[in-house]
């Protein structure tokens, strides 16, 4: 057994939809490879005896039972979810702040509520750094987001509020140079400083990587910010890192304003230095770190703006895609007749699952 597998967590389906279950199964298996590290040292050797540690507890689902919580979203060592009145609860590792909560420790066994919103968590007299300052309570969220250190939400309004690690711009503050963790919600800047976008980052959907976040708006557009090493972001290049949203370059988009043509985006995923998309039609697309064939094109070269997915045929047709999960260095789609598919992990082009 991996010493280093994250604990089980265990769902009931009010349904027996096999769409509903397949789909279940698929993403808790791409986020299963997110979270287990490749080579351990014995730092992590000792973080994660501390971790597992924390969850010998049997209190913990009367805890998630007590808070009617939904949705839940994992990181590297966390996870968080959201209950019936819109509040946000993270529990595991807090070595960043990913938990959202000043008071939390590190590693909290239990569900903490996040935090409220931070104006400015650079408080600072004679260069001195002070805390956090709050200015409002948190907001209702209707979407959580956990990359490997740093979580996000989405609130009924669609503005973005990340927290925890920084150090990559992956809260997207807006702030160059700004790579303080945050104990506490900050708010996701709205104004992308595209100039041909008229409705800027009002967001339907967010997703986090190991080190960056994105997120969808109601045109279908997406948006990215952080690390980017690998072209994770999606706009063209592979320097240095984002502190604010940036436009994805979107497959046909031409710059011109007048332009209807551009592919429309309905769905993100960002596995640890990728992110895949799903287009209208049902197609995806993928960019940023292709090695092992993350991207689904059938080569290993990194991209820094969307590819096509080579998509696989089933009775001589294309499949067309529903719902997409990435993983480490893989993804996996839900078809719309209920088949899985899967790339990447030193596979090439997608390959049906087998054995269901």
């Amino acid at each position: 057994m991996n010493p280093h597998a994250p604990p089980v967590l265990s769902w009931r389906l009010a349904h027996g939809d096999r769409r509903l279950s397949a789909l279940a199964a698929l993403m808790v298996f791409a986020l299963l490879a997110t979270l287990v590290p490749s080579s351990p040292t014995a730092a992590d050797t000792s973080d994660d005896e501390q971790f597992q540690a924390a969850f010998e507890d049997e209190d913990l689902d009367d805890d998630l039972d007590d808070l009617g919580l939904v949705p839940l979203t994992a990181g590297g060592f966390h996870t968080c979810a959201i209950d019936s009145d819109g509040d946000a609860y993270c529990w595991g590792r807090n070595d960043k702040a990913q938990l959202g909560n000043p008071e939390a420790d590190d590693p909290e066994k239990s569900p903490v509520r996040v935090g409220d919103v931070v104006k400015d968590s650079r408080i600072k007299k004679s260069g001195l750094f002070l805390g956090f300052q709050t200015y409002e309570e948190q907001p209702e969220f209707k979407q959580l987001a956990a990359g490997d250190r740093h979580t996000c939400g989405l609130d009924e309004n669609g503005d973005a509020f990340c927290w925890g690690k920084n150090a990559d711009g992956q809260l997207g503050t807006g702030e160059f140079g700004d790579t303080e963790d945050r104990p506490a919600p900050v708010n996701v800047p709205n104004d992308t400083n595209d100039t041909n976008d008229t409705n800027d980052a009002t967001f339907t959907q967010l997703t986090a990587g190991e080190d960056h976040t994105c997120g969808l708006n109601e045109e279908g557009k997406a948006f990215c910010w952080g690390q980017n090493a690998n072209g994770q972001l999606g706009n063209g290049d592979s320097d240095g890192t984002e502190a604010e949203p940036v436009v994805v370059k979107a497959p046909n988009d031409t710059n011109d304003t007048n332009d209807t043509n551009s592919t429309t985006f309905v769905q993100l995923a960002a596995g640890e230095e990728h992110t895949c998309a799903l287009d209208d039609d049902g197609g995806a697309w993928c960019w940023g770190r292709g090695a092992n064939g993350a991207l689904g094109n059938d080569n290993d070269d990194r991209e820094t703006t969307p590819v096509a997915v080579a998509a696989p045929q089933s009775e001589g047709d294309p499949v067309s895609f529903e719902q997409l999960a990435a993983g480490n260095q893989h993804t996996c789609g839900l078809a719309q007749d209920g088949d899985a598919y899967c790339w990447g992990a030193t596979n090439g082009p997608p390959v049906e699952v087998v054995g269901r």
